[in-house]
């Protein structure tokens, strides 16, 4: 049997109460009904009398069904007494409903098929007259031309949500607080399709999807639409879906919405990004290429100031012009490392039980020299702290988060703390410099990018330190944020798991 329409949309109208309310004044009766049958349960769009809880669930299940008989036979059920009725004898509706007399009459769509009961229930045996079957055939006609008005309209706004749906340029799909299916549209079809999955059964997940490296499966708890319905889409990761040679790479975000009816869903969307990732792959390979290119001469240019400086250490205006090559060369192939480190950094973790407050501290004694040329006061809090990691991988990451930190604080404090912990660890770096707007903050993570401040203060860097941040702690299933505010300084909150999943 197709459905009707969706309940909610019945469930919102107040009509479907005003048939009940006939039915108790024209048949003298306590409880009236108005009933839509579906494959695992029944719903009342209409009801008064019922007790509680079943009045405020708006439902029961099918074992407390006398509607169902009326749906399956696709005729009137009548019942004098149920306790004697082999019918309906054993339904429990019976004792929890107070079911005893009962008065069903089919509830039809456009084409005739029965999908529920406008019925009459009595908690006391009844003999069900000529006149109250008739009246009660009389209001199931009319109330089943309302819910055929009401599912045409409602299939008419479903189709028109669909055609926009479907011409969006991402992939949608929309899963009830159950985790079942209510809409999708063909994009997202298609990518299930390529992953090896349907989108409407469990475990929504399939066996071609990798990670950003083109080469881990994801598990199926990780992948994109498990991860949103359980609400773990915080932030946004690469993931490749398809057999090998046909691969695409998307990017998805999990939202909870509210329904129309007031209950809660998740819409997952999901962006084909597999251009830009190839574009990236490709901005890589150049980056890499260049930096290998300027890594050489630079050496060469910073060998040959050392000698120059030395040999004309009496001369202070040469020797100071000398200097200023050295500080430039230097700074410029910092510069060049960096991008050429970012450019060849993907490869696997070398996990190890590692003590994180003593790899943090090592990290801001690596750094104390250049945080007291400016002015900043480090300082790192916190105790023993072991958790399973790459230790050279995260101490690349809490340099980057303390080398911006000493960089944009100002000349002002930068505080880190080391915490441990049930199931991860975190490092939260704080500095006092002069904070990010909200759109800043939400760009911060991306490659490439810097504030205008940095642009304006000349300060140095090349954009990928926040980045790799992210991607280091992604390898280790674990996340980063930054909460900052303009004039009130920057944190940031490293979270790692204590032993990754």
């Amino acid at each position: 049997m197709g459905r009707v329409v969706e309940p909610a949309v019945l469930l919102g109208d107040s009509s479907f109460d005003h048939y009940c309310r006939l039915v108790q004044r024209f048949l003298g009766v306590p409880v009236a009904l108005v009933t839509i049958v579906e494959a695992d349960r029944q719903v009342f769009p209409g009801q008064l009398g019922l007790p509680e809880p079943w009045a405020s669930q708006r439902g029961t299940p099918l074992t407390h069904s006398f509607c169902r008989l009326v749906v399956r036979q696709q005729a009137p059920l009548v019942v004098t007494d149920a306790r004697l009725d082999p019918r309906v004898a054993d339904n429990p509706a019976i004792e929890a409903l107070g079911v005893v007399a009962y008065a069903g009459w089919p509830l039809t769509r456009a084409d005739g098929t029965v999908v529920g009961s406008l019925c009459a229930i009595d908690p006391e045996p009844r003999e069900w007259t000529e006149d109250d079957l008739a009246g009660l055939e009389d209001l199931a006609q009319a109330c089943s031309a309302e819910i055929q008005h009401v599912s045409a309209h409602a299939s008419a706004g479903a189709d028109l949500a669909r055609t926009m749906v479907d011409a969006a340029e991402v992939a949608l799909a929309l899963y009830d607080a159950d985790g079942h299916l209510l809409l999708a549209n063909g994009r997202a079809e298609d990518l299930a399709e390529a992953a090896g999955f349907a989108l409407d059964r469990a475990p929504y997940a399939g066996e071609r999807v990798v990670r950003a490296d083109r080469r881990e499966p994801v598990p199926h708890a990780e992948q994109m639409v498990p991860r949103a319905l359980r609400g773990a889409l915080r932030h946004p990761e690469v993931q490749w879906l398809g057999p090998d040679g046909q691969q695409v790479a998307v990017v998805a975000t999990g939202h909870t919405i509210s329904l129309p009816d007031g209950r809660r869903a998740t819409l997952v969307v999901a962006h084909d990004v597999t251009e830009l990732a190839h574009s990236l792959e490709v901005r890589e390979r150049f980056s890499a290429t260049v930096s290998h290119e300027l890594k050489t001469p630079l050496t060469a240019i910073l060998g040959f100031a050392e000698l120059l400086g030395e040999e004309i250490a009496d001369d202070p205006t040469v020797a100071g012009l000398v200097e200023r090559i050295r500080r430039s060369a230097s700074t410029l192939q910092a510069r060049v490392t960096g991008i050429l480190e970012d450019a060849g950094r993907r490869r696997r973790l070398d996990l190890q039980a590692t003590d994180l407050h003593a790899l943090v501290t090592r990290a801001a004694e690596s750094l104390a020299t250049p945080a007291a040329a400016t002015g900043v006061t480090l300082s790192v809090r916190g105790e023993e702290t072991w958790a399973t990691l790459d230790p050279g991988r995260i101490e690349r990451a809490v340099e980057n988060l303390l080398s911006n930190a000493i960089k944009y604080g100002r000349g002002g404090a930068v505080d880190v703390v080391v915490r441990r912990g049930v199931d991860e660890v975190e490092v939260v770096v704080a500095d006092e410099g002069g904070g990010l707007a909200p759109e800043e903050v939400d760009r911060a993570f991306d490659l490439y990018w810097r504030a205008e401040s940095a642009h304006a203060g000349d300060t140095p860097g090349s954009g990928i330190g926040l980045p790799l941040v992210r991607e280091i702690a992604t390898e280790h299933r674990g996340t980063v944020d930054m909460v900052s505010r303009p004039g009130r300084g920057t944190t940031v909150t490293l979270r790692l798991p204590r032993v990754p999943a």
